[in-house]
């Protein structure tokens, strides 16, 4: 079996949407999420930097998460997956 752990290293949110203002009816999110690497450390170890990115359209808001996966698991697991 793989586990899996998450390490945050920043975090941004920040409203555009003046606060006075109503929504609008119809709203479009983008989810994004990019893997910037891979790096094995050892048979049954790996880390995976990542970006994790949230937009709307109209521009509302933007969320970003960075951080870093942490990936372990029985050899022959891991290197099946």
């Amino acid at each position: 079996m793989l586990s899996a752990t998450v390490q945050i290293t920043n975090l941004i949110g920040e409203r555009f949407w003046r606060y006075e203002s109503q929504l609008p009816p119809q709203v479009q999110i983008a989810v994004n999420i990019n893997i910037v690497g891979l790096d094995l450390k050892n048979e049954s170890t790996a880390y995976a930097p990542f970006v994790f990115t949230v937009n709307y359209n109209p521009s509302i808001a933007q969320l970003s998460v960075k951080g870093r996966a942490q990936v372990f698991g029985e050899k022959k697991r891991f290197l099946r997956s």
